[in-house]
């Protein structure tokens, strides 16, 4: 499959073929995260302009009133390939990653936090909500005292790798809760 092109096309030329096996798009809170940051992955449409993955993408533009969304297009005959391959080969972070994603947003979401706190709203459950929702994983909420969990049994393992990494790794693999991790560090 090779990129033929890329360019903007518009949403009503986009042709959503019947033999697509998403069925429940779900929120679409990526037209809040396009609205703020714009679009960082474009949709694909074979040459045909028969979409082979983006969905939930073009549902966002129309959420936020746009009749053009950027594409990329490719020569593939068989959509459903590029439909499964889109939406089954990835993998979810790891809760290191999810802690280390964590890290890196929460200075701007904490400042985020003390300008909602200077207006008179509350602020310390509105910063550890919005973190916790931020690194979420495709749909699948973590909740802060999760994510408050798993990052104690994190930095415990930080600093006793020995000690705590077996514990780590059962967190890891779905064999305990984050709160049952946190419980047996």
């Amino acid at each position: 499959m090779n990129e033929i092109s890329s360019s903007n096309i518009p949403i009503d030329r986009i042709i959503v073929g019947k033999g697509r096996y998403r069925e429940d798009l779900g929120d679409i809170p990526i037209a809040n995260e396009i609205s703020k940051i714009g679009l960082l992955q474009p949709i694909v449409v074979n040459v045909d302009h028969k979409l082979i993955c983006g969905l939930r993408r073009i549902e966002a533009f129309k959420v936020l009133g746009k009749s053009e969304i950027p594409a990329c297009i490719v020569n593939l005959e068989v959509i459903v390939k590029g439909e499964i391959s889109e939406n089954t080969l990835r993998k979810d972070f790891s809760w290191a990653e999810i802690i280390e994603n964590k890290k890196a947003v929460e200075l701007e979401i904490r400042k985020e936090s003390e300008t909602r706190m200077l207006s008179g709203k509350p602020s310390a459950y509105f910063a550890r909500a919005k973190v916790a929702k931020y690194v979420s994983l495709h749909g699948k909420e973590i909740s802060h005292s999760n994510l408050a969990s798993a990052e104690k049994v994190y930095d415990a393992v930080q600093k006793e790798p020995n000690t705590f990494g077996q514990i780590w790794r059962d967190l890891n693999s779905e064999k305990i809760s984050p709160h049952k991790a946190l419980k047996k560090a």
